[in-house]
């Protein structure tokens, strides 16, 4: 009976021991299917189509949702890309950045899907896209072979101008070849611009009209890529400041051209809220700055000069406010409200079939 009872306390223990390891096995193998509650979040859909071009107002209406689920709302947003087949990189810079700012103030507050289509994925995956947000990057991506991308890169306004001309060179152009003579004039226009963010887009005296949070210290955004089939170089850079038409023009000007262009736009019929094409258009034309420091001028005034001499089809676009600007190199021009407000600023500069631009192929 002793022995019978031995065997059986034997048979207990052990058979308590294996429920040990098979309840811990299980529970470890629930933690890696990664049990996601959808339930927990607002879901913001991409659309087919998340391009600045082909689907402006779409596009931005998502990044504003994003936005306002996350900081109005108080809730968790999940980003719905699995049936998006076009990302524009544009639209891509957009979105990181407004996601980086989301999760600086909320962390966990923003989830999401990867594209299935291999070609969207893939282009956010190299042009830094995972890398910038700390995500993890999708196992499986195709790319464009003969697209090569300038990786997003974000800093502070005080460290805007390390980006010089050799850093910009390498990064715009990398291993095309440019004469001389157009490469220098093409970088300073883009190390103004990146200046004028440190200069001009988060003014102490106007960032209390800004509606959402700004992530310290102020930040920008550059991207970028070079297509060899279809001989084009293009380079963004975006902010989160006040706005080109809110800084425009300098301040002892500025109480007198804004009294003229709401004049106009009153004459014209323009409700207050769409006169920033007006004064977006404006600032384009003069190489003035609000800051008033001599030897130092509107970069995205110079470049547009510069473009108009570099033939091809050369453009520079601008998003501010709720106004989008585009000046071509043929000299078209044409400045237009735009129905949804963009928070910050993006300039795209955009260099196809340029003279500028040597191509090894074409050796």
């Amino acid at each position: 009976m002793r022995k019978l009872s031995d065997r059986y306390r034997s048979w207990l223990i052990a058979r308590a021991r294996y429920e040990r390891q098979n309840v811990s096995s299980r529970f470890r193998k629930l933690a890696r299917t990664r049990i996601f509650n959808y339930s927990a979040y607002v879901k913001v859909s991409a659309g087919r189509s998340f391009d600045l071009e082909e689907n402006l107002e779409a596009t931005l209406n998502a990044i504003d949702l994003v936005r306002s689920v996350v900081f109005r709302r108080k809730q968790r947003a999940l980003i719905m890309m699995g049936n998006t087949e076009v990302v524009s990189p544009e639209a891509a810079l957009i979105l990181a950045a407004e996601i980086q700012r989301c999760l600086h103030y909320r962390p966990g507050a923003i989830n999401g899907n990867n594209p299935r289509n291999a070609a969207a994925c893939g282009m956010l995956n190299d042009i830094g896209f995972y890398t910038l947000l700390g995500f993890r990057r999708p196992a499986r991506s195709k790319a464009d072979a003969a697209v090569t991308y300038i990786r997003m890169q974000s800093d502070t306004v005080d460290n805007a101008a390390p980006w010089h001309a050799d850093n910009l060179q390498k990064a715009v152009f990398g291993h095309v070849e440019q004469p001389a003579n157009f490469t220098l004039e093409i970088i300073r226009g883009m190390s103004e611009a990146l200046l004028n963010v440190r200069d001009h887009a988060y003014p102490p005296d106007l960032m209390a009209s800004v509606d959402w949070p700004v992530l310290p210290n102020g930040r920008w955004w550059i991207a970028g890529y070079r297509d060899a089939a279809k001989r084009e170089v293009v380079f963004m850079a975006l902010d989160h400041g006040v706005g080109i038409p809110k800084t425009f023009p300098a301040r002892r000007y500025r109480d007198l051209a804004l009294s003229a262009v709401a004049a106009i736009g009153r004459t014209l019929g323009d409700p207050a809220a769409t006169i920033d094409h007006r004064l977006l258009h404006a600032a384009m034309q003069f190489g003035e700055t609000r800051t008033d420091k001599s030897g130092r001028g509107n970069g995205l005034y110079e470049f547009r000069r510069l473009i108009e001499l570099l033939g091809g089809q050369c453009s520079l676009t601008v998003l501010s406010g709720q106004a989008r600007y585009m000046y071509k190199s043929n000299g078209e021009e044409f400045c237009e409200p735009i129905p949804r407000f963009f928070v910050g600023t993006l300039v795209v500069w955009r260099l196809i079939d340029c003279e500028a631009v040597s191509w090894p192929e074409q050796k």
